[in-house]
């Protein structure tokens, strides 16, 4: 993942937390409760996370009684062939 964008479009401020999930059962906390005003945005770019199959992200907002937030990421999938 080489870019990873959080937005909060709902009306009032939330925080967010955005943890890695990794396949063994470890985990990675990317971000801990961060709180966004309404409209703000979290940008992260210029550096690389190395997915392996299975791996997942959560995002998880809260902290207001409706929050809304938009994340985006972009991956760059790269196969490596048997043999």
């Amino acid at each position: 993942m080489n870019l990873l964008y959080a937005t909060n479009t709902g009306a009032a401020s939330t925080d967010i937390s955005i943890e890695w999930n990794r396949t063994d059962g470890s985990h990675v906390h990317i971000l801990g409760s961060k709180n966004i005003n309404s409209t703000e945005f979290i940008q992260w770019s210029g550096s690389y996370i190395v997915f392996e199959p299975g791996d997942t992200l959560k995002f998880t907002p809260s902290g207001s009684n409706d929050p809304h937030v938009d994340v985006m990421a972009t991956v760059e999938e790269v196969f490596i062939p048997v043999g």
